[in-house]
């Protein structure tokens, strides 16, 4: 079953330096391609709650820097709805897309094209450091994260107090459009198929303990940018989830 929580989002990049100052904006456009390229998905894209066509042009939209952002995807065809957390950086242009090699959308900053693959492969991938509060001994809770299209994620176990460093998530490709990260309560299973849904080993990879989450926390999708560390402060008392961006 999973847990009603409450998410607080916060930014530390000096946000006093920023109350007075004009209002930021970036660029947004979209890339369009064929129909045959698509995986069958077209959304409707809504960053900070102004709609984008996708057969519009380029538009200047005000963001919250150094605060998060919000991309709302919905599915024209089933109105299915995802929600994407990130931040955008005042005066950069991205290139919006209904596709991509791993997912059904994409989003890109594009100076990260301007070194090829390179800064896609550093820029747009993040740190996310785990924390858990009022821990419990008598469950198991972990932290994964890794990209959206593959089910086999980089995690670890959560202990009170001490934070977790994960730098390398698994991905499959760098245009990967955005991260899962979740946190949940399981179980260390002795397993030989390692490729399931919410499983992990341990920073290994050829053992066959691995952690199933049997009732997910916390699932946010997050868009990395310019090799930001995410915080994620899980309360297990309160159930919240506490977002720092570094």
């Amino acid at each position: 079953m999973r847990l009603q929580i409450t998410i607080i989002l916060l930014s530390f990049l000096c946000l006093s330096c920023y109350s007075k100052r004009a209002d930021k904006f970036a660029l947004f456009y979209f890339h369009t391609v064929p129909d045959s390229l698509k995986y069958g998905v077209d959304y409707q894209w809504t960053v900070n709650s102004k709609s984008i066509s996708e057969q519009g042009d380029t538009v200047k939209l005000k963001i919250n820097y150094p605060n998060f952002d919000t991309i709302r995807l919905v599915n024209n065809s089933n109105k299915d709805v995802r929600i994407i957390i990130t931040r955008f950086d005042p005066g950069h242009i991205y290139e919006m897309s209904n596709y991509s090699d791993c997912d059904d959308a994409a989003i890109h900053d594009t100076r990260n094209y301007k070194s090829g693959q390179k800064l896609l492969w550093t820029n747009e991938i993040g740190i996310v450091i785990f924390e858990i509060k009022n821990y419990l001994d008598t469950i198991l809770i972990a932290g994964t994260y890794g990209d959206i299209r593959h089910n086999f994620t980089r995690g670890t176990l959560l202990k009170n107090n001490k934070t977790i460093r994960i730098e390398d998530p698994i991905q499959t490709e760098p245009s990967c459009f955005c991260f899962h990260i979740k946190i949940g309560m399981g179980s260390i299973r002795e397993e030989n198929n390692l490729y399931e849904d919410y499983r992990f080993t341990n920073f290994r990879y050829d053992i066959d303990k691995v952690f199933a989450i049997e009732d997910e926390l916390f699932h946010l999708e997050y868009k990395f940018f310019n090799k930001e560390t995410l915080t994620v402060i899980y309360d297990n008392k309160s159930k919240t989830v506490r977002l720092q961006l570094n």
